[in-house]
């Protein structure tokens, strides 16, 4: 599925032949947006991805979670970490299965969403320089390795505005911005194009998901010494009609404090965050000027601090030694591992019954208490404390370490933003 005429004939197989499974090959935007079609017309659907996520080149992995949480509440089959391998057919030559490694898949339709590549051959037969990544190399005014041969589109190259590296941005907002920049520059202008942030959003069924910048899984992250937030909250006041809740996580460079990146996640607003995110970012700023970005506010509109000031002002904890915290990714995997350590839960009771962490790491011992009971915590086993959106358990962190506690962190993001539903109980 790479364009229209493809789409048109997907259209007319569902026509014509009516089939009742579907198969998605490929878990990209792409391969997420066509199950999704797929299923609206009726069709069960698997989506088989090689990697261990959905979205593998735009989220980590603890926010394509909430993806495939969504994905699998809709009904979506999802084929994580398999490969297709072979397809079966009837006497008629129509499939009926698609074969990976691990499973045999109904199938009456199957589709290949496997991305976008540049189509670069009329460049090469041109004699054009083809970059690193595939695509057509340019400079800053569109042109070509050949100066009167201007290129723009899916199909070149463009500078990463945060990593300086030469990346594929195949979007049709930036190829717009690229062909106002060689019409101005084929009739004697000089306008030039400064580069690209990967500034991306989806829409998953009822799920809003969104990134700019770099993430923890991109290869050029490697190049900084990262700091992350995991900041859940409502879009607007919470007590105002209509708020929903988003998950944002925050990229930051330890050294310099410049904002790296975003993701944002939620049924909420994400799109105004991220738009937020771009600008700053494109001028260069940090969890500093984030934190005191004068957003509009209004309940309506906006808490009176913004999810992302929150998110600023965590990295800005942890930077000057205040915080100190830890991924659900990593409590996750000790849990699985029945490491030694308290996962403390500062929550109310009736918090906790609702929905709580099933662990035997776990223990529930509320923020109104911990003072008064604070001697009945291991002081030499790893403490991590938690609650709903990671307040209360940075004051416990804080608390515990007043208390003479030294091996206390806090879960980022805690329940809100914990991705793993099978280790979560609600009554």
């Amino acid at each position: 599925l790479t364009k229209i005429a493809d789409a048109n004939a997907i259209l007319e197989e569902i026509a014509s032949s009516t089939p009742s499974h579907a198969v998605v090959v490929g878990a990209g935007l792409i391969g997420i947006e066509t199950a999704e079609a797929l299923q609206a017309r009726g069709l069960q659907v698997s989506v088989v991805e090689a990697l261990d996520r959905v979205l593998p080149a735009l989220l980590d992995s603890e926010m394509a979670s909430h993806v495939e949480q969504e994905l699998v509440e809709k009904g979506i089959d999802l084929r994580l970490g398999q490969r297709i391998v072979s397809l079966e057919g009837d006497s008629s030559g129509h499939v009926r299965k698609a074969v990976t490694e691990k499973s045999k898949l109904k199938a009456d339709l199957v589709v290949l969403a496997l991305g976008a590549r540049p189509n670069v051959e009329l460049a090469r037969q041109a004699g054009l320089e083809i970059g690193p990544t595939g695509g057509i190399s340019v400079n800053e005014y569109m042109q070509t390795s050949d100066p009167d041969i201007y290129a723009g589109g899916d199909c070149v190259e463009n500078m990463h505005r945060v990593s300086g590296a030469r990346v594929l941005a195949p979007m049709g907002s930036t190829a717009n911005k690229h062909g106002r920049i060689i019409g101005t520059n084929v009739t004697g202008g000089a306008d030039t194009f400064p580069g690209v942030l990967g500034t991306t959003i989806v829409k998953v069924f009822d799920l809003n998901v969104s990134r700019v910048g770099l993430c923890e899984c991109d290869p050029l992250a490697t190049n900084y010494e990262l700091v992350t937030a995991l900041a859940p909250g409502f879009d607007h006041a919470s007590y105002y009609p209509g708020a929903q809740m988003i998950t944002v996580k925050l990229l930051a460079d330890r050294k310099t404090r410049k904002v790296l990146g975003a993701q944002a996640v939620g049924r909420g607003e994400v799109a105004k965050r991220i738009d937020v995110l771009v600008a700053l970012m494109s001028m260069g700023g940090t969890v500093d000027d984030l934190a005191n970005l004068d957003l509009a506010y209004s309940p309506p509109y906006n808490g009176a601090m913004d999810v992302l000031h929150n998110a600023a002002n965590v990295i800005r904890n942890k930077l000057s030694g205040l915080a100190k915290g830890i991924s659900p990714a990593e409590v996750n995997e000790w849990i699985r591992a029945g490491e030694d350590f308290v996962l403390l839960d500062v929550r109310s009771s009736p918090e906790w019954e609702d929905a709580h962490i099933e662990a035997s790491q776990c223990r529930l011992l509320p923020l109104n208490r911990l003072r008064e009971e604070v001697q009945t915590l291991p002081r030499h086993t790893e403490i991590v404390t938690m609650c709903r959106t990671s307040i209360r358990a940075y004051q416990a962190q804080r608390i515990l370490e007043g208390a003479g506690f030294t091996n206390v962190c806090f879960l980022d993001g805690s329940i809100i933003a914990w991705p793993y539903a099978i280790s979560c109980r609600t009554s």
